[in-house]
């Protein structure tokens, strides 16, 4: 039986901003400057106001400003608004998470987005998408694939015993179960990591990637305590029993005696 390793979408704090080049130029800021890098937008640009603006509400949030959306430009774009006349717009793309600042002008009205997106000019070109792509898969091993492994870690922890399934930072699969024990001090717990091999990615792009210490580097991205690694034979089955790690296609990590209150183990 095909065993299913879905996506593990990694939390909201791990989204994206990004300008695209052509709001960059309208905020007259210098080409080279790359469009992730908000402290120099927020430098140079000749509106420092409505970026800042930007930068603290998609941080906080990927709602709506409350300005409603910009009408014909074919999607739902937000409009971003300062005082009254700057005018900004903004696109939320969930696939990539990624909050895109599309353009900006001084004048009270948003003509100059309708028009741009008449000759196709609004949205970020398919270069500047590669490049967040890519941004994204080049980022450092703990990253990529620690927000994805604590989600998973989360949900074991509700219910012990079940194994749960994902595939994180379209890196690695693995499967993550959590065993209780009762002491007389109160209850602790054992978190198994299990990966299967080898990687879905290319270990060669990703920042900091931790070769022959994999195992554990990946229970120290689980941010909390634990006695003492093992290197188990066995992982949970899911029905109460234990069932063999398959050392052909996989490779496995037991955090031992970790205080089931840190797991918040139901």
């Amino acid at each position: 039986m095909t065993v299913d390793f879905p996506p593990v979408p990694d939390p909201d704090d791990d989204w994206r901003l990004r300008f695209t080049r052509k709001a960059l130029t309208d905020l007259g800021v210098r080409r080279e400057v790359a469009p992730d890098d908000h402290a120099t937008i927020h430098a140079q640009a000749i509106c420092p106001e409505i970026v800042g603006k930007f930068l603290e509400h998609y941080t906080e949030s990927r709602a709506e400003t409350g300005a409603g959306y910009v009408n014909n430009v074919g999607g739902h774009v937000h409009k971003l608004k300062l005082g009254s006349r700057n005018r900004a717009c903004v696109k939320v793309h969930d696939r990539l998470r990624t909050v895109w600042f599309l353009g900006f002008t001084a004048e009270h009205d948003y003509v100059l987005f309708e028009n741009r997106h008449a000759v196709g000019d609004l949205y970020p070109t398919d270069e500047e998408l590669a490049e967040a792509v890519a941004a994204r898969r080049s980022e450092a091993f703990e990253e990529r694939v620690g927000p994805g492994l604590r989600e998973l870690l989360s949900r074991a922890a509700d219910v012990p015993g079940q194994p749960q399934r994902g595939t994180v930072g379209e890196l690695l699969k693995l499967e993550v179960s959590v065993l209780v024990i009762e002491v007389d001090e109160g209850r602790m717990a054992d978190a198994f990591i299990t990966v299967r091999m080898p990687p879905e990615g290319d270990p060669a792009a990703v920042e900091r990637w931790p070769s022959s210490h994999l195992l554990p580097v990946l229970a120290e991205a689980c941010h909390i305590a634990y006695g003492r690694l093992d290197y188990p034979q066995q992982v949970p089955d899911g029905r109460g029993g234990m069932r063999d790690v398959d050392r052909a296609c996989e490779i496995a990590v037991q955090l031992v005696d970790v205080d089931a209150r840190e797991l918040d183990v139901r």
